[in-house]
This record gives C-alpha cells, structure tokens and sequence, in this order.
C-alpha cells in the first residue's frame, strides 16, 4: 500500500488556557488513521507538556 499526503490543522493550547501556536503540516500516511496516530506522536513531541487539539485531518489533493 502507498502513502498518502495528508494535511493536519492543529492548534496548541498551554497550561493557562492561551493559544501558543497553530499551524497546518503534511503528513505522509497509509489512510487516516495511521496520520491521525503519526501526527500526535509528532505534536507529543514538540509541544511536550501542553494540550493539543486536532482540527483536522484531510487527505491533500
């Protein structure tokens, strides 16, 4: 099976309630779910400590 380009649109929140940072990014995947569990391995990562909300996930055209 090929991997997909899918874009992900999030937005981090940190301890106080502020928004700190958004951002849409792409993310090479096998279907949704594979980008969904890539993306917040990668998200845990750079925004350790703080709380994460996906917007979406939409496969690139």
């Amino acid at each position: 099976m090929e991997n997909k380009e899918y874009l992900l649109s999030f937005f981090v929140i940190d301890n106080n309630g502020n928004e700190i940072d958004s951002n849409i990014i792409s993310i090479e995947a096998l279907d949704e779910r594979d980008a969904r569990t890539k993306s917040m391995i990668f998200l845990q990562k750079r925004y350790k400590g703080n709380r994460l909300e996906i917007e979406s996930i939409t496969l690139a055209e």
